[in-house]
């Protein structure tokens, strides 16, 4: 490890190659209170990683939008990619425009920020298992843990 790497700063790249070593166990699963999005009876909305990712698990997507890293890897960013979510088909990718399907809504559907999910914690949710990990991290995967993401400030994988 290099002296500006450290587990709170890991390099700037992105990975698609199955789960990467640095994926993390789930942690303890919170139990919904406060997460579910307004208007919707089984959609969470939360926020993780000091409010940097704003997510949403629904039965058929987990998502979440924020800075995506400058330098996770170019062949697999569309241009200005904004969020990144997996599917139960599988497939997992960055993709721009994602805060209108990601970013959290009021009752009103007007942007807020959605409940924090300490680090440490998931959430789960038909298909998917999200967990805010520490050092400002989201991770949200398939419940087989087959297929998902993993983001930091400076890194990403898909699998």
């Amino acid at each position: 490890m290099s002296s500006t790497q450290s587990p709170t700063n890991p390099p700037a790249t992105s990975m698609r190659a199955g789960p990467p070593a640095a994926r993390v166990a789930p942690g303890e699963p919170v139990s919904g209170d406060g997460y579910l999005r307004p208007g919707t009876a089984a959609e969470f909305q939360f926020s993780a990683g000091s409010g940097k990712w704003q997510c949403v698990i629904r039965a058929a997507e987990a998502g979440c939008t924020g800075e995506v890293p400058a330098g996770a890897d170019s062949a697999l960013l569309p241009q200005k990619p904004d969020s990144v979510r997996v599917t139960a088909e599988g497939i997992a990718s960055f993709e721009p425009g994602g805060a209108a399907a990601f970013g959290s809504r009021d009752a009103q559907k007007r942007p807020t920020a959605g409940k924090d999910l300490p680090a440490g914690r998931s959430i789960r949710n038909g298909q998917f298992i999200c967990a805010a990990v520490p050092a400002d991290g989201i991770q949200c995967e398939t419940i087989s843990g087959a297929d998902g993401f993993l983001m930091y400030p400076m890194r990403s994988w898909l699998w």
